[in-house]
């Protein structure tokens, strides 16, 4: 059976924090295929999560978890 690969980010402390103040494109390799994502400064997590799930058309899932730890409890999972 196939089994599903999950990673999350380091912390932060809100879903909308910010997670880049420069724009740029984040690249995301998945077997054979290769996803280009722009991310404009000012991108939120949650919206770094949307653009992931977006360009990626489900292969891989993106999603904010507040984990209740500490004071950076919000990570960003991704799954395969």
């Amino acid at each position: 059976l196939a089994q599903n690969h999950v990673m999350k980010t380091s912390g932060f402390a809100t879903s909308t924090s910010i997670v880049t103040g420069v724009n740029q494109t984040m690249t995301i390799a998945l077997g054979s295929n290769t996803y280009n994502i722009d991310v404009t400064a000012g991108t939120t997590l949650e919206q770094l999560a949307q653009k992931i799930n977006d360009a990626t058309s489900g292969a891989i899932s993106a999603g904010v978890l507040n984990t209740g730890t500490g004071a950076n409890p919000y990570v960003m999972t991704l799954k395969t």
